[in-house]
């Protein structure tokens, strides 16, 4: 766990940003996907 206060800005920071990039590739729907996440848009690509 961050100890100081400038460890601990730099762990929420890091946290929102990886909660972001979580919430962008497996959660965001995407119009121009047909409605597909990039992460199910990237896996029906494979498949095909």
């Amino acid at each position: 766990m961050p100890e100081t206060v400038s460890d601990q800005h730099a762990f929420r920071s890091t946290e929102t940003v990886n909660d972001y990039v979580d919430w962008f590739n497996n959660v965001r729907i995407s119009r121009n996907k047909n409605g597909l996440t990039p992460v199910e848009y990237r896996e029906q690509a494979i498949v095909a």
